[in-house]
């Protein structure tokens, strides 16, 4: 069990190994043969029998047949014993190779009958010591010498802590060195493509900056780990010969850590690839658990009962797998292009991993597409990945193209709307005889819904229109150029602050749709000094009178002017004298917040106009919007566009 439930875990990336079926009779015609269709197996639970006890003893009889198409006795702790008989029929060949189709095995020991009715032993795997088995590639090979016209039985001996099955094939040898050519060609096909798709992305990387890109070099580069470890390459180089680098125990150590380590990655690159933090957010929070279990999984290879720590990363493997494929089809059914690329790799992938499986179970032919099924797949996936990332960045900036465009298209339009605004709020205040005026406003945006105006009939007698219109920028803009010209239609109702109001609404009720405005007039007849206003939903204006005393409010009923009701407004009557101010202004004065999110209020307010009661119009609504702005923060914008009027009788 030590070994091989780490290798399912990197079947993830790099799958397993099995053989077909097939009979076990050499002639003239065999390149290769399984002898699995007549073999017997009997497991040894405690390790103790020798050739001798199996070949003649009690043990000899207890052998059973197969219980499957290969040798594979799931996770024990037991030898398995393997025996089969060959005939050689060919007529001209007595040397053959047998090989063992999986180069992760610990332990296998092959035991050929002799001359003199003895037999030969020979060891392979990894934990085989040096000079005690023949190990001519990266897979145990054994050389085989069989009489012509000879029948004999073999007997195969191995141990795995691991669900490892044990494909055996005996082969020509001229065949087995075609086909370790073209083995050796493939592999070196397969790490060409991954060390080029290494430079490549990296080159990518350091363009372009983009992270995607660094998680899929190191997904990669961790890919490329384990199929050096499955694919024997670590053992020849790093466990065999006289002063081996590694042992067995950390070799088998190292490949669970960085199969943890590829799964790590390879979430972390599916997570930005397919952005689940904003296109699957519950099952992004979970790939987040799992990331952090496969850091502790493979931290705990080196401390934990190997077999345990393998079965917990097993299920984290198929935990992540299935719900990154769930996201890539999310992603694909929400319309997302390159979600396309990423389901078509993982579709390549798992299709090599099934073709194998299902040569294996002997249920499709075996031929070169589905014996290299796995590395083909493999290979593709990184291709397609990697287009995928390209394809990716050429989304990303036809987006950020897109955006400009829109962009320019906005600030065209907002171009034009503010010109529009320009024109329809005044650009100069005009005079009037006996009263001062000043106005102050700042938008939210480029445009506001915040508007003034007045109608003037003559310089004793006039009009103060000031509105706010919900929302902001465009749409809040046309309402206001709106107002303007229902505003400039209801000069002959001047003297009338409630048929004003009522008279715009009249104009505007069918283009409000969802939005709504609340505004105030205020009529002044400076000869008789009188002031009429009236308010439409609007915040109450303040009156200081000249004589002192406090701030008065100006109440006056009136709903706000939307389509779910008139604004029925009443008219307030006031009596002005010598050095009165009134003030107007819109709720983004009052409801501008600091940092703290508490408001301005309209008690600060009066309190800030109290303390600028000795100040000229102007420089009071110049200081009031300095201090609504200081009450925001150092930096900070207003939260709504403000505007504010003062008019001081003189």
């Amino acid at each position: 069990m030590k070994k091989s439930a780490i290798f399912l875990a990197a079947l993830i990336f790099v799958g397993t190994g099995y053989q077909a079926r097939g009979n076990i009779v050499l002639d003239d015609t065999t390149a290769s043969v399984s002898p699995s269709p007549d073999m017997q197996f009997l497991e040894d639970e405690d390790r103790r029998l020798t050739i001798r006890d199996v070949a003649s003893g009690d043990a000899s009889s207890k052998f059973s047949p197969l219980p499957g198409r290969v040798p594979n006795f799931g996770h024990t702790h037991s030898a398995i014993w393997l025996r089969f008989d060959v005939e050689n029929r060919s007529t001209i060949n007595e040397e053959w190779i047998l090989v063992v189709d999986f180069s992760m095995i610990d332990m296998i020991e092959l035991y050929v009958p002799g001359r003199d009715g003895t037999y030969l032993g020979m060891r392979g795997g990894e934990s085989a010591g040096p000079g005690e088995g023949t190990r001519a590639s990266l897979k145990p090979v054994f050389p085989v010498h069989h009489q012509r016209g000879k029948k004999g039985t073999y007997y195969i001996r191995y141990h795995d802590e691991g669900a490892v099955a044990c494909p055996i094939t005996i082969w020509e040898p001229g065949a087995f060195a075609v086909d370790s050519a073209r083995t050796n060609a493939l592999l070196g096909f397969q790490y060409g493509i991954i060390f080029v798709m290494i430079l490549y992305n990296l080159f990518l990387f350091f363009t372009v900056r983009d992270k995607g890109y660094l998680y899929y070099i190191l997904f990669v580069t961790a890919t490329a780990l384990i199929l050096v470890i499955k694919d024997g390459i670590a053992f020849m180089y790093l466990l065999a010969g006289p002063e081996p680098l590694l042992n067995t125990w950390l070799l088998n150590r190292l490949l669970g850590l960085v199969t943890a380590t590829g799964m790590l990655l390879f979430l972390q690159f599916s997570r930005t690839f397919l952005d689940t933090r904003v296109n699957a957010p519950m099952i992004d929070s979970v790939l987040r658990v799992l990331m952090g279990l496969l850091v502790a999984v493979g931290t705990l290879f080196f401390f934990i009962d190997y077999i345990v720590i393998s079965m917990a990363l097993n299920i984290i493997l198929i935990t992540s797998m299935v719900l990154i494929v769930i996201s890539a089809v999310n992603c694909f059914i929400s319309g997302i292009r390159s979600s396309r690329f990423f389901i078509v790799a993982l579709v390549a992938f798992l299709a090599g991993i099934l073709l194998y499986l299902l040569k294996n179970l002997g249920l499709i032919e075996s031929n070169t597409l589905t014996e290299y099924s796995i590395q083909i797949g493999n290979s593709l996936q990184l291709v397609i990945l990697s287009f995928a990332l390209g394809d990716r960045i050429n989304i990303e900036r036809r987006e950020k193209l897109l955006m400009r465009e829109k962009f320019a298209l906005i600030k065209k339009e907002l171009d034009i709307a503010r010109k529009i605004q320009e024109t329809i709020i005044p650009v100069e205040i005009p005079r009037f005889t006996g009263i001062n005026v000043a106005v102050r406003y700042r938008f939210y945006e480029e445009v506001g819904g915040d508007f003034f105006d007045f109608i003037r009939i003559d310089d004793a007698r006039f009009g103060v229109f000031i509105a706010d219109v919900s929302g902001h920028g465009i749409p809040a803009a046309l309402i206001s150029s709106m107002l303007k010209i229902s505003l400039t239609a209801q000069k002959a109702n001047a003297a009338s602050p409630a048929m004003i109001l009522e008279g715009i609404y009249e104009l505007i009720i069918d283009k409000l749709g969802g939005q709504f405005v609340t505004a105030s007039y205020a009529f002044f007849d400076m000869e008789s000094r009188t002031m009429l206003y009236s308010s439409a939903g609007h915040v109450t204006a303040y009156i200081w009178k000249g004589e002192g005393g406090p701030a008065v409010r100006l109440e006056s009923t009136g709903r706000m002017l939307s389509a779910l009701s008139s604004p029925r407004c009443s008219v307030r009557s006031v009596t002005l004298g010598a050095g009165d101010r009134i003030v107007m202004y819109t709720d983004g004065i009052t409801e501008n917040r600091n940092g703290d999110g508490i408001f301005l209020g309209e008690d600060r307010l009066v309190g800030m106009l109290d303390s600028h009661r000795l100040m000229n119009a102007a420089d009071a609504a110049d200081s009031v919007m300095v201090e609504v702005s200081q009450w925001g923060g150092i930096g900070a914008r207003l939260d709504d566009d403000a505007m504010i009027i003062l008019l001081d009788v003189s």
